[in-house]
């Protein structure tokens, strides 16, 4: 028997129970079109598409029961040391951490702590994993109702029976750049026969008003590079710089107390071995918030914290200690003990780093290499007899990336003086 016709048996066989609750009357958010779980498949096809943030608010209850299992955090791609998941939506998680006290005016201070994704996180998971979740979601529901058997998980919101789940069509938003983007702008000069570059070429690279190429929906991509190198028959000079924008509007009025921004690096490769062989955490500003164009390759790096873009050491948002070391992954040189490639890399922030976290909208980051900020040409000159490329970068994983454990991620530590539980308003 086909999975349409096991969907059609099971949906006909719970017909009774369900008109025994609800008078014949299939249950509907007002004003929304959310369908029972094994609807047929011509119900499905004229299914109505319902926003991915009131999806994540509707289903609140059902979610919060679910990834504070050991199988839900196993398949919604959860860490088993965060604590218990208090808030949950599209892009990101909170949980306490147990400390709190009282202010001077008498108020209960909380410390929480917050899992901000590039992207749609948890909304592509459910997506990517949706009849497994059907599946888990299924046994927190079996379960009677006014003496009813109830085999479809429904919800009570706002005192309605509401089918926890919508249809093919009402699934959270594939892909990222709905509300946030990430990727990287480079800018390229085609030195052609003639190179190496001179410093006056280093300059038009490294001054330009806009980038060559725009990625953000590439992954693997090169993240964050700065190159003098001989591919084929010419002479190239590359400066790349990296963007990531996060919505953390959801942690609301809040004292931030910490930051940690991740990327996923695959590979480092380090021909020049000098001081400025890191890669810095910064703030930027493109255009949008959703969406990289050229001209944002001049917005990455401000003169501080909401200000201007800065060409030559721009704001960093770490303490120098905090910066990525960089290493040619083929050498012995120390990754300044950040574990070997094919693994998270934090930028832990400091306190001028922490007021770049927006609380009410969204955080915008960017990363440049230290030959970048400090407008230090490689040293390496490249030669057609070495055949050399690509001298100082590091290479790693976008959200555009398939799945979702190697997402660009933020966590924010904050306290909040007032919270109740399960009201999420994002």
């Amino acid at each position: 028997m086909s999975s349409e016709a096991i969907d059609r048996a099971e949906y006909e066989r719970d017909a009774v129970a369900r008109a025994k609750i609800l008078g014949g009357k299939i249950p509907f958010t007002k004003g929304r079109s959310a369908k029972f779980w094994a609807t047929p498949l011509e119900e499905r096809l004229g299914a109505k598409p319902i926003d991915e943030s009131e999806w994540f608010r509707m289903h609140q209850p059902l979610l919060l029961e679910m990834v504070n299992t050991d199988e839900g955090r196993e398949l919604l791609c959860i860490p088993a040391e965060y604590g218990k998941i208090e808030k949950f939506d599209r892009n990101a998680i909170h949980w306490k951490t147990g400390a709190f006290w009282i202010n001077d005016d008498g108020f209960i201070q909380e410390e929480w702590r917050a899992d901000f994704r590039v992207g749609a996180k948890w909304g592509n998971v459910i997506r990517y994993k949706w009849r497994e979740f059907c599946k888990l979601a299924k046994t927190f529901y079996e379960r009677e109702y006014k003496g009813m058997k109830i085999y479809r998980p429904v919800l009570n919101v706002r005192g309605e029976l509401v089918a926890a789940h919508a249809t093919d069509t009402s699934y959270p938003a594939a892909g990222t750049g709905s509300t946030t983007v990430d990727g990287s702008l480079r800018h390229t000069t085609n030195l052609g026969s003639g190179g190496p570059a001179t410093s006056g070429e280093w300059d038009t690279t490294h001054d330009a008003a806009n980038a060559t190429n725009v990625y953000e929906t590439d992954s693997p991509d090169y993240l964050c590079d700065a190159d003098d190198s001989f591919y084929g028959s010419n002479y190239y000079l590359e400066i790349r710089r990296g963007c990531a924008t996060f919505d953390t509007s959801g942690i609301g009025p809040a004292t931030i107390s910490a930051g940690v921004a991740s990327w996923y690096i695959d590979d480092t490769y380090d021909k020049d071995s000098d001081a400025t062989a890191y890669i810095a955490l910064v703030e930027s500003a493109p255009a949008s918030n959703d969406d990289l164009v050229a001209g944002d390759y001049a917005k990455i790096g401000l003169d501080g914290i909401g200000g201007s873009f800065l060409v030559n050491n721009p704001t960093e948002l770490t303490a120098t200690g905090n910066r990525y070391v960089m290493a040619d992954d083929n050498d012995t040189r120390a990754e300044d003990g950040q574990g070997a490639p094919d693994a998270y890399r934090d930028w832990t922030m400091d306190a001028t780093g922490l007021t770049a976290i927006s609380t009410s909208g969204v955080t915008k980051l960017g990363l440049r290499h230290g030959h970048d900020t400090t407008d230090h040409q490689t040293a390496n000159t490249p030669s057609a007899s070495s055949a050399a490329s690509m001298y100082s970068l590091i290479y790693g994983k976008t959200a555009d990336h398939t799945g979702t454990g190697s997402d660009p991620k933020l966590v924010v530590t904050y306290t909040a003086v007032t919270f109740i539980p399960h009201t999420v308003v994002f």
